[in-house]
């Protein structure tokens, strides 16, 4: 058990701490190029969920969050039984720090951006 936390707070970590670096170093909208042409850095705060699709909808996507941490956490013992614990503390931590986001700033910091793929953050 103490293997899935430490998992859950590293990934939960990482995402919020990659985050603050880009909100304390980049404007909004600002474009970093890190590996042209392949990763740049988009600071983006993205009201609505993957691709932003619902941005209208802010209540039901942090009632989705909610559920989301509710049914993974009910889920926890047989993931840990099936040996899911890896994929769980990743599934955990990254949900967990996109709910921070929508009750911090009622979107989520994103800024990983290849180009060819809507803008992301760590916990996606």
């Amino acid at each position: 058990m103490f293997k899935f936390w430490a998992i859950v707070l590293a990934a939960f970590g990482l995402d919020q701490g990659t985050k603050l670096l880009v909100q304390r170093w980049l404007d909004p909208g600002q474009i970093v190029e890190v590996f042209e042409p392949y990763l740049r850095f988009t600071y983006v705060l993205n009201p609505g969920a993957a691709f932003g699709i619902l941005g209208n909808y802010q209540p039901v996507l942090l009632l989705a969050s909610l559920v989301a941490v509710v049914l993974l956490l009910g889920a926890l013992p047989w993931m840990i039984k099936a040996r899911y614990i890896w994929p769980a503390g990743f599934l955990l931590g990254g949900a967990l720090g996109n709910l921070i986001d929508r009750l911090r700033h009622g979107r989520v910091v994103d800024f990983l951006d290849l180009g060819f793929w809507p803008v992301f953050n760590i916990a996606d």
